[in-house]
């Protein structure tokens, strides 16, 4: 049983890391741009790991002759029914770990201990649905397997079903829907349902407008590491003039790679809010974003190589 806790505790941590809600919110600090903020609707990967599987126990480090050490023994196991060996043989099949990569097979192996009620192994069953990996393309029943992986409280399947819900991805479009399975996800202490919590309670989308609620669950996920929720927290601190804070939490968001506080960050070292003035700091920032992307950034260096700024 403690292998189990600690497979699923390191399983929820690496996917999580991986994730990739791509979810941008452009801010701007300056005095004229601070009460015009852009705020778009959220909009998720149906799954939200884009088909990556649980492989936390194959991303080990180990040798060509560990690895297919590792297979025998989970497929001993599978053999004999176990649920767990039934997923981690499917896995090791997904990603040639250990034995020649063959996805259907590790479809068959997933879905058997889906069906023995593995929620692991059912979200790893909808994901290769969802995606036609190594079985036919199936949306509906993907759904399905999502629902009952969601339902035992696996976290990364609940964002994934509100991701669904809010689409309209495989089932009826449903904003209540997808802020019931965001929340579930944030009550749990996930960031990034953390983040789309705040987001529905800023802009009023199913629940009454709230900006204390936003305000609350937006410090939640920054606290949790999330560099949107940093990036979104720190608007509410220079609002409320709490500069220094700002600050921090504008850095914490910059130094993960987050394009919006690199350009953030550029501008308060450009225009010195908070910070000593630094033009060659802000331009570095700004060329950070901009290479990401970030049209505000390119802009900014734009009218600064036109001697505009």
């Amino acid at each position: 049983m403690k292998k189990i806790i600690v497979l699923c505790v390191s399983v929820i941590q690496i996917m999580i890391l991986l994730g990739l809600i791509t979810i941008c919110i452009t801010l701007f600090w300056s005095a004229e741009k601070k009460d015009s903020l852009p705020q778009p609707k959220i909009i998720l990967d149906p799954i939200t790991m884009s088909y990556r599987l649980s492989y936390d126990h194959l991303n080990t480090g180990m040798t060509p002759e560990d690895e297919k050490a590792a297979f025998e023994k989970w497929r001993e196991k599978a053999e004999k029914g176990d649920m767990i060996a039934q997923n981690n043989v499917g896995e090791h099949y997904m990603f040639g770990k250990g034995v020649e990569k063959d996805e259907k097979e590790g479809v068959k192996w997933c879905r058997l201990s889906a069906e023995r009620g593995y929620f692991l192994a059912q979200y790893n069953l909808s994901t290769c649905l969802m995606y036609g990996k190594g079985t036919t393309k199936n949306v509906e029943e993907a759904i399905k397997w999502l629902k009952l992986s969601a339902e035992q409280g696996f976290v990364l399947a609940q964002l994934s079903l509100g991701g669904c819900y809010g689409t309209g991805t495989g089932v009826p479009h449903s904003d209540d829907q997808a802020f019931k399975w965001y929340k579930k996800a944030a009550d749990q202490g996930n960031s990034f349902g953390e983040y789309q919590v705040a987001m529905y309670y800023e802009n009023g989308w199913v629940v009454q407008k709230n900006a204390q609620e936003a305000k609350r669950w937006y410090k939640r996920s920054a606290e949790h590491g999330n560099p949107m929720g940093q990036h979104a927290y720190s608007k509410y601190c220079y609002w409320n003039g709490e500069v220094d804070k700002m600050i921090v939490w504008q850095k914490k968001a910059a130094e993960q790679g987050y394009a919006p506080a690199q350009y953030n960050l550029g501008i308060s070292y450009a225009q010195g809010i908070g910070l000593p003035e630094d033009m060659e700091k802000a331009t570095e920032l700004m060329n950070k974003a901009a290479v990401q992307g970030d049209e505000d950034a390119k802009e900014w260096l734009e009218r600064m190589k036109n001697g505009e700024w």
